[in-house]
C-alpha cells in the first residue's frame, strides 16, 4: 500500500529514534522488528477496514505494543518498568508530542556519528536507521557493493552496542566535530529524494522534506 510505504519513509527514523530512547540501543534488532511487525499489521489490516484517522500513531502503538511483547519474551522488560516508563498496552498508550520525537531523532543522529566508528560506516549506521534506507539505496549513494554496505552495518550496530551505548549527544566542540558527517547524511538523504534509486518513480518527495526539515532542526 502506498500509504504504508509513506509511513515507513516518513516514520521509520522517528520510531527508531523513540523507541531507542527509551529503550536503548542495547535493543536495536527487537526495536527494528515491533516496527517491521506493525508495519505489515498495517498492510494486512488497512485493505480491509478504514484507514485510522492518525495512521502514525496507530503505527507507533501497534509497534510499542509488539515491542513489549518481544522484550517481555526475552525476560528483558518487567511489567513494573513497563508502566513506569509509561508504554504500558493495557494502561494506555501515549503518543510522543511532535517537538519530543524530533529532539529524540536527532540526538540520535548525533549520536549515530560518533568519532569511533569509520566515517563510512556512521553514515551507513545513520541513513540505515534514522532515514530507513535499505542496503540498496546506501551502496548506491557511496557507490560500493550492497555486500560491503550489509557488513559495514552489521559492524557499525555491534560496536555501537558493545563499545559505545549510550545515547548521549555531543556538546561543544565535539559537537561541531561531528557535524560535517550530519551534514553529509542530510544531503544523501536529499539526493535520494530527488533522484530516487529504487522502484519506479524518479522522485521521493516524503525523503527531499525529511532532509529539509532535519537540516533546519
Amino acid at each position: 500500500m502506498e500509504i504504508v510505504d509513506h509511513l515507513f519513509r516518513h516514520e521509520h527514523g522517528k520510531m527508531i529514534a523513540s523507541f531507542t530512547s527509551k529503550y536503548g540501543f542495547r535493543n536495536i534488532e527487537i526495536i527494528e522488528d515491533a516496527i517491521q511487525d506493525a508495519l505489515i499489521r498495517a498492510m494486512q489490516v488497512w485493505p480491509f477496514r478504514a484507514v485510522p484517522d492518525n495512521p502514525s500513531a496507530w503505527i507507533f502503538k501497534v509497534a510499542n505494543n509488539r515491542l513489549i511483547d518481544k522484550l517481555r519474551r526475552e525476560q528483558k522488560l518487567s511489567k513494573i518498568d513497563t508502566i513506569e516508563n509509561g508504554l504500558d498496552k493495557v494502561e494506555g498508550f501515549r503518543m510522543p508530542d511532535e517537538d519530543e520525537i524530533e529532539d529524540d531523532q536527532l540526538k540520535m543522529i548525533f549520536t549515530c556519528c560518533h568519532p569511533s566508528l569509520p566515517e563510512e560506516t556512521q553514515i551507513i549506521l545513520t541513513l540505515n536507521l534514522l532515514c530507513g534506507l535499505g542496503t540498496d539505496e546506501i551502496a548506491r549513494a557511496l557507490m560500493k557493493n550492497k555486500e560491503a554496505i550489509a557488513k559495514a552495518l552489521t559492524r557499525g550496530k555491534r560496536k555501537f552496542k558493545n563499545e559505545i551505548g549510550s545515547l548521549k549527544p555531543p556538546v561543544d566542540k565535539e559537537l561541531e566535530l561531528r557535524l560535517q558527517v550530519v551534514m553529509k547524511v542530510i544531503y544523501l538523504l536529499f539526493n535520494e529524494g530527488y533522484k530516487v534509486t529504487k522502484g519506479t518513480q524518479l522522485m521521493d518527495p516524503t525523503l527531499s522534506s525529511e532532509s529539509i526539515r532535519l537540516g533546519m532542526r
